[in-house]
């Protein structure tokens, strides 16, 4: 490639690069906006119904450094954890660290509970 042309692709990858940091750090600032829970409403277990605890952070787990290619066009939903307050014991306990379960608001635990009793 012409030198002219590596420097053209250069600057437009850094342009690129600038875009997805700007990008990012808008969906950021959009993430509590757009989430289901809020700090300060009921988490549930959906599988189960049960309440896990009180919803004292939101937040979005970044495992990599995000480029082009596994930029998430549908943000928020499956990036979002939340950190809980257990109100009985007081731990704080996050679903981070429960990978296998499903979360959600009180409505959303019913309907659950609804669908699954359908099949029935």
């Amino acid at each position: 490639m012409k030198e002219i042309d590596e420097k053209e692709l250069e600057k437009l990858n850094k342009e690129v690069t600038l875009t997805i940091k700007k990008r990012t750090a808008w969906l950021e600032s959009k993430m509590v906006e757009y989430s289901e829970l809020q700090v300060g409403d009921d988490i549930y277990n959906l599988s189960t119904g049960e309440k896990l605890g009180v919803v004292s952070k939101i937040y979005e787990c970044w495992t990599k450094e995000k480029s082009l290619d596994d930029v998430n066009l549908m943000p928020f939903s499956p990036d979002l954890e939340y950190e809980y307050e257990v109100p009985i014991s007081k731990h704080v306990l996050n679903t981070l660290r429960q990978p296998r379960i499903s979360v959600g608001t009180k409505r959303e635990a019913i309907l659950w509970a609804n669908d699954r009793s359908e099949v029935l």
